[in-house]
């Protein structure tokens, strides 16, 4: 069965970027993790599942949205997508 990820949330303060909060309540459909520290789009959503990209697990989908792109200033991992709280949802027959 495939899944898809949703964005069920964010950060705290998110609702001051609505270039990001935006995507709250909708499925990843394309990711380019490398424009985030541009300033440029990274993510794109849809409303509809079907549109969402499909994993054939959980756990790609998981390894998807912990990605790391490098290292952060602070010396965490920069993830971009973890800025949302997700939800890995199975794609109905």
């Amino acid at each position: 069965m495939a899944h898809v990820i949703y964005l069920a949330g964010g950060v705290e303060g998110m609702e001051d970027y609505p270039e990001l909060a935006v995507h709250i309540g909708g499925y990843v459909t394309r990711y380019e993790p490398f424009n985030a520290p541009k300033g440029e789009q990274w993510v794109w959503t849809d409303s509809r599942i079907e549109k969402a990209i499909h994993f054939p697990t959980v756990q790609k989908a998981h390894e998807f949205w912990t990605t790391a792109i490098g290292i952060r200033p602070d010396g965490k991992p920069d993830r971009p997508l973890t800025v949302y709280a997700v939800e890995i949802q199975p794609v109905p027959d």
